[in-house]
């Protein structure tokens, strides 16, 4: 196996509700340091747990990942490779082994108090309490780290009962989470490393023992672009090991059941969002499948633990109860049926059909002003930088300077809500309710070819309301016709050349949020980057169309352009840049990105972002790569 090795500033440090119980509250959660080796947790300040590196010549990383870091450092007098590891054991503490010549510390911004209890010193900042400890063993520095929101006592105890841990058996557990994941096998000339200590453990989909095998015949080397640009060399080791980071970052952001979830829920990122997202939550599934049937069913279940009695559901909760009074982009009946094409599994249909209708109905008679078969999202008038989050483009150029708009997207996601809600219909033997459905989906087809397609431009709008002009920036959105099944031909034709005019949408990384030839295409978020979750969507679009050689290039420079820049970073990216030469962490988001990096000054292109993780596994796996 081709485990995560590369260390990235910004990647997430956390524990995983898969392990035991953590929580939206009270968990400890770190990213990994930029100029040191080390963590800093962010609690009220930060913490920061390092190394005092000593007559060290270089560091080789065997293992990096969300909640465990397993390396040698070379000594340069003796030339000794020595190990050194560190991984979280429960939510609120962390352990590890170093040699002498690497010795843990603690070190906090700001602290209101340190005390020194014989070998532990507690750490006092704004009512929260960290403890740490280290002894040495043999040749070795064994040492442990806990928080605690509580008390000083509680710090102390919990940093004593991981100190009696057997840290090898820890380290054993968290590599046994990716042995049980579905199996890259080919063999890769020049790289034999495997932390694996069972070659024949895999399992399938269903997460049963079984083949479970991909290839990577689609998979070539490319040494430079067309322009000479620096060297994209996407190995097929790479895509593994990509691969497997991905699984990393999808186990990090799974809560424990808690509040009003009662299951397992899934987060965007951990940091700076805490809390569950609709959509993404459904872009989760596709990848938690392959972890788990009942994690890929619990990140819907989730979201539909959010839904009230009117049916609206928020576009973001958290377990204790706070949410939003803005919904999201419809894609829960989507999700639902295909886990369903996954699993065969009609009990998943029958237990959610009652809450997709309620939504989606809630949809229909709040978010339908005119009563035009066409969706109109909320628009924040008082906003500068995020004007419509209810669309999930939060900055989009779509919404400057307008209000209430008839929608290309909120149509074409209602509409393919209406049509998967007439396949679940189907299957649960309702016939009239798939009758209704398939009208409701003929009903939106119609109003937005006949209301939101300009022949002038051969392509799809939003409309304004106020006096029934097109809005006319070319977006990403304008291509959901293809995902929702509503184009004809003549318009897909079109679309299609839309996507291969090099003017446009045709980048060097496929598809642009905004059109190249719009003025206000650029490198800030929903003005020009590339968001894995749209390519993933109008991928299955093209394919349906029978656009099979465009559908197949998007996809293969999607999934290489995700594994170099995690080679080069070490992260997963939020969103990238659709020329694919600057690194996601240099994008603006709302703003130029902030050197030194801290997020917590202002968020920039978040790193180890949940839907882009869940959709690179389900784009390997479900093409067969």
């Amino acid at each position: 196996m081709n485990l995560p090795n590369v260390w990235g500033q910004g990647s997430l440090f956390a524990y995983s509700g898969l392990d035991g119980i953590n929580t939206y509250e009270n968990s400890l959660v770190g990213t990994l340091c930029g100029d040191m080796l080390g963590v800093v947790f962010h609690t009220s300040t930060s913490i920061f747990l390092g190394f005092d590196l000593q007559n060290i010549s270089d560091i080789e990383y065997e293992l990096v990942a969300s909640d465990i870091v397993k390396l040698h450092v070379l000594h340069r007098k003796t030339g000794r490779k020595l190990p050194l590891f560190f991984l979280f054991n429960t939510e609120n503490t962390v352990i590890g082994m170093s040699p002498n010549c690497a010795v843990p510390y603690v070190y906090c911004t700001r602290t209101d108090e340190v005390k020194n209890k014989g070998k532990i010193n507690i750490y006092a900042i704004d009512g929260e309490y960290i403890a740490f400890a280290k002894e040495e063993i043999d040749d070795m520095i064994k040492f442990a780290l806990s928080y605690s929101k509580k008390s000083e006592e509680e710090a102390t105890e919990k940093l004593k009962t991981s100190m009696e841990a057997d840290v090898e058996h820890e380290v054993k557990n968290k590599v046994s989470f990716f042995e049980k994941l579905p199996r890259l096998v080919q063999k890769f000339e020049g790289d034999d490393r495997n932390l694996s200590t069972d070659e024949n453990i895999m399992t399938d989909k269903n997460g049963s023992t079984g083949e479970n095998v991909n290839t990577y015949e689609n998979i070539e080397n490319i040494d430079t672009d067309k322009n000479g640009n620096p060297s994209k060399n996407i190995k097929k080791a790479l895509i593994e090991k990509t691969f497997y980071k991905c699984f990393s970052v999808m186990k990090s952001q799974v809560y424990s059941p808690e509040g009003i979830f009662k299951t397992m829920w899934t987060t965007p990122d951990r940091l700076p969002h805490k809390k569950l997202w609709l959509w993404d939550s459904v872009f989760h599934s596709f990848g938690n499948k392959y972890i788990s049937k009942e994690l890929a069913y619990d990140s819907i279940r989730a979201v539909l633990a959010t839904q009230e009695e009117d049916g609206f559901i928020p576009h973001m909760a958290a377990s204790t109860g706070e949410r939003s009074d803005i919904t999201q982009p419809p894609v829960l009946a989507w999700g639902v049926y295909c886990l369903y094409e996954s699993f065969n599994d009609k009990n998943f249909l029958e237990e959610t059909y009652s809450r997709l209708e309620s939504y989606l109905k809630w949809n229909m008679q709040n978010r339908d002003k005119n009563k035009n078969w066409l969706f109109e999202w909320e628009i924040d008038k008082e906003s500068i930088v995020c004007r419509c989050g209810e669309s999930g483009m939060d900055n989009s150029p779509r919404f400057d300077e307008v209000e209430e708009m008839d929608c290309i997207d909120f149509s074409c996601f209602m509409a393919n809500e209406a049509r998967y809600m007439a396949k679940i219909a189907k299957r649960l033997g309702k016939v009239n309710e798939e009758k209704y459905w398939n009208e409701v989906y003929e009903n939106i087809k119609r109003a937005v070819n006949d209301l939101l397609w300009d022949e002038e431009d051969k392509f799809y709008y939003d409309r304004i309301l106020s006096n029934g002009n097109f809005k006319k920036v070319k977006s990403v959105a304008s291509f959901l016709p293809l995902f929702a099944g509503i184009c004809d031909k003549y318009r897909a034709d079109c679309l299609y050349r839309h996507l291969t005019d090099k003017n446009s949408f045709d980048t060097e990384l496929p598809i642009p949020s905004i059109s190249k030839d719009d003025p206000t295409f650029g490198t800030d978020m929903w003005r020009g980057p590339v968001w894995i979750n749209y390519n993933y969507m109008i991928i299955q679009g093209l394919k349906e169309y029978g656009y099979i050689e465009l559908a197949q290039s998007i996809l293969k420079k999607t999934i290489e352009a995700i594994a170099y820049w995690y080679e080069k970073d070490g992260c997963i990216y939020e969103f990238y840049d659709s020329e694919n030469r600057v690194s996601p962490s240099k994008l603006n988001r709302k703003g130029i990105p902030l050197e030194p990096y801290n997020f917590r000054i202002r968020p920039q292109a978040i790193r180890d972002y949940g839907w882009s993780a869940s959709l690179y596994v389900a784009m390997v796996l479900d093409n067969g790569w």
